[in-house]
């Protein structure tokens, strides 16, 4: 066949195939769009997209390409080995745990994968899953029986598990695989260390020093060697060495910080933290840290200033917030903290920090319910956070439920048992319940890491008062004394211990030195004015209270205090006068109210009082104690509708009125009326007033009617400590151990009552309950 005929068949099988040709286009859209909906073409397209995006670091974009390609094909090892190295790029506890389980899952279904198992083992060295990182880093070895990352992985694993000769075996090897590798012979090194072997760990720096005189990491390990050895000044050397070398990095700069800061040596260190800020002056992370600086010596003014250049440098992050938030909760600047903590929120309002410090916001605003709410919000997401549990325990102990403060406070030791507040805190709840060998336990725990807390030796010293060991006691206030020379505290209780061993010379003398240091030191002050009455010395005791009146000339407590000794001296017009001075000074003062309604009622001089208070009160309407005290006096009259008359008078002035809310509170719980409306009443009045005695008896007593009788029996304990003459609350104390079902307690209180008075309110109950405690007891 000639070319010509050739082209000829050629163009004519063209032309016969032309509407075939024409009838295929179609047929190629189709496959083409069988090709685009291929799951394995869709997986590749995603391999693809998430590989462009890491290259150009965007990796949350590839975190979700990743996963795509995952869920296309579950079992594709190299897919779920990206996600995870994606993962891994990532900040944060979530990602690094989602990097773990798609390693996991990767080298389950690729056992090959060399690189993956040691990333693997890696993290598990991090989680302290010491077997399980040497079980990865052998299977790498087997893989690769050279490699340098699997034995440096399978020493570090079998040092945490203290088989210091196999570690030092892999260690040894990893440095005759690779001699100038630095990581084998720090983590050498260390395995020296952990023996205890100084010498030989000392050895092994020079030795990677000798094979580079230039790393920072070995300068670094080396310092720290020297520092845990007590050898300051070679510490510091090697420090400023590795600073040196890398003047840009901060972290040097912010160690070197640290270890000037443990060494008192304030001024440097405050030079390094500001080195650090100056090496990076666009980074807020510096500022941070020198902020938390300044609040640790003591300058809270230069630590907002320092947080406050943070967020101007990093308005995106919540750190510097999270800081300024914390700082102005603790200066209870609580509107400045409302606002940090509202921004935080905004952004993100799960945000654990912010919601973690919304709680102790409520806290400190007394919303004890909102703040317990709060916490155990934060608890149930981040069972771990020891903070949290602290402050739930906190929470919990202001409303009076200690057994689940205990419990929270617990908690937080258990998770960090380092954390001495948290000691402390139980510490303080077994002193309040009488569990004196339980807070002694605590306190040591406190003192074993802190010996110079002046705190925690008050708090030892308060425990072996209540224990009656007085040696003990006064040994632990004089400790208290010579760590804390301020502290009035320790020489309020070493007179304590004084007057119980009948030395009033040597009590005297320690009182007069806390009021010395705290001239408003009440508790001291009554101490002293009760020597002076003890011997006989009325005026000596009304001259010292005229003496502090000079130098605290509005402090009702002084004045009540005077209004009690003339009373002794039985010059009730004398004692009716500086009642009325306290309540000036101090309308919410509730125990002048009830001095001077006693006083009222002993004189029976309730006409008197009512036209007196009445008068008042036509001159000036909007005057908050006459309606107080006409309330305590129609009270005294058994006229229980003009009191509860008053009382709400007074509280439609200032609801938050706490003397009158306590008293109506009262009056609903004994005399009718919503008890639930009553317990709202009782909180106000124990916010208002958290150290009262009488705020206390009424809150317990109305818990107790609500059945609520652990809280009430926390209550009532809190005010009969105050009280212990009391035989009401004694009562009050008996009755709820009795529903509670503790009957020898109950038996005991409900006797003390008895034994205190025959006649009080609810004696004929006591009366009738201790009979029926007995003939339980007869009963077979």
């Amino acid at each position: 066949m000639t070319i010509t005929g050739m082209f000829g068949n050629a163009l004519s099988v063209l032309r016969s195939a032309g509407r075939t040709a024409v009838l295929l286009l179609p047929l190629l859209g189709v496959v083409d769009a069988g090709c685009r909906n291929d799951p394995q073409v869709q997986k590749a397209n995603h391999l693809q997209r998430g590989d462009a995006y890491v290259a150009g670091s965007k990796y949350r974009e590839a975190v979700i390409e990743f996963k795509n390609a995952v869920q296309l094909d579950p079992a594709d090892a190299q897919a779920r080995y990206k996600l995870a190295l994606a993962y891994l790029k990532l900040d944060g506890l979530p990602n690094l745990q989602a990097a773990f389980t798609e390693l996991a899952r990767s080298v389950e279904l690729d056992p090959t994968n060399t690189d993956g198992q040691l990333k693997l083992g890696q993290l598990y060295l991090l989680a302290r899953e010491f077997e399980k990182a040497q079980n990865s880093a052998e299977t790498a070895l087997k893989n690769d029986p050279k490699n340098i990352e699997g034995h440096i992985i399978l020493g570090n694993a079998y040092a945490a598990q203290k088989e210091f000769d196999r570690a030092v075996s892999e260690l040894q090897t990893a440095i005759q695989l690779d001699p100038k590798q630095i990581r084998s012979r720090l983590g050498l090194a260390n395995v020296y260390l952990q023996k205890k072997d100084l010498a030989a760990a000392e050895a092994t720096h020079r030795e990677a020093l000798s094979v580079d005189p230039d790393s920072v990491e070995t300068r670094l390990s080396l310092g720290n060697l020297h520092r845990l050895q007590g050898r300051w000044t070679e510490a510091e050397q090697e420090y400023k060495h590795a600073v040196a070398l890398a003047p840009q990095n901060i972290n040097l700069h912010l160690n070197l910080a640290k270890y000037y800061a443990s060494r008192k040596m304030i001024k440097e260190a405050e030079g390094e933290y500001r080195a650090a800020v100056n090496a990076a002056p666009q980074d807020g992370a510096p500022h941070l840290v020198l902020g938390d600086f300044y609040i640790a010596t003591g300058r809270p003014n230069e630590a907002e200033a320092e947080y406050r250049k943070a967020g101007e440098l990093n308005p995106d992050s919540p750190a510097p917030k999270t800081k300024l938030a914390e700082l102005s909760l603790t200066q209870n600047k609580l509107d400045d903290a409302s606002r940090y903590i509202e921004e935080i929120l905004k952004k993100d309002s799960r945000d654990t920090q912010g919601r973690y410090l919304k709680g102790r916001l409520d806290l400190a605003r007394k919303q004890f319910s909102d703040a317990v709410n709060v916490f155990q919000a934060v608890i149930k997401e981040e069972p771990k956070f020891a903070q949290a549990h602290y402050y739930l325990g906190l929470a919990h102990r202001a409303s009076n439920d200690l057994q689940l403060a205990q419990t929270a406070f617990s908690e937080a030791t258990k998770i960090a048992p380092n954390f001495l507040e948290a000691h402390q805190a139980l510490a303080e709840l077994h002193l309040q319940t009488k569990t004196y060998d339980l807070a002694i336990e605590e306190i040591q725990k406190v003192l074993k890491e802190r010996p110079d807390n002046p705190q925690a030796h008050l708090l030892l010293g308060k425990t072996y008062l209540g224990k009656g060991e007085m040696e003990k006691a006064a040994s632990q206030f004089k400790e208290t004394s010579r760590l804390s020379p301020r502290e009035p505290a320790s020489h309020y209780y070493l007179g304590i211990v004084y007057r119980i061993q009948k030395d009033p010379g040597k009590a005297l003398e320690e009182f007069e030195r806390a009021m010395s240091l705290n001239p408003s030191f009440i508790e001291a002050l009554s101490q002293i004015t009760a020597i002076h009455l003890a011997k006989g010395e009325t005026e000596e005791a009304i001259d010292r209270c005229n003496a502090q009146l000079r130098i605290t000339p509005n402090n009702p407590l002084v004045y009540n205090l005077l209004g009690r000794i003339y009373l002794v001296q039985k010059k009730d017009d004398r004692a009716e006068e500086q009642f009325k001075k306290s309540i000036e000074v101090d309308k919410n003062f509730l125990l002048s109210y009830i001095d001077l309604g006693n006083l009222f009622a002993k004189n029976k001089s309730y006409e008197k009082a009512i036209q007196q208070y009445e008068g008042v009160l036509k001159a000036n309407p909007k005057l908050l104690p006459p309606y107080m005290l006409l309330g305590m006096i129609y009270e005294q009259q058994e006229k229980y509708d003009k009191a509860k008359e008053n009382y709400e008078q007074a509280l439609k002035i200032d609801q938050e009125f706490a003397p009158a809310a306590n008293n109506l509170a009262w009056h609903y719980a004994e005399h009718g009326g919503n008890i639930d409306v009553a317990l709202s009443l009782a909180q106000t009045a124990k916010e208002k007033l958290p150290g009262d005695p009488n705020t206390s008896d009424t809150l317990g007593w109305i818990y107790y009617k609500k059945n609520a009788h652990l809280k009430a029996i926390g209550l009532l304990k809190e005010s009969i400590e105050k009280l212990p003459n009391n035989p009401v609350i004694h009562y009050h104390l008996g009755m709820a151990y009795f529903k509670n079902g503790d009957k020898e307690l109950a038996k005991k209180e409900l006797n003390q009552a008895m034994k205190l008075s025959q006649d009080f309110p609810g004696s004929e109950e006591a009366k009738k309950t201790l009979k029926e405690l007995q003939d339980r007891s007869n009963t077979p």
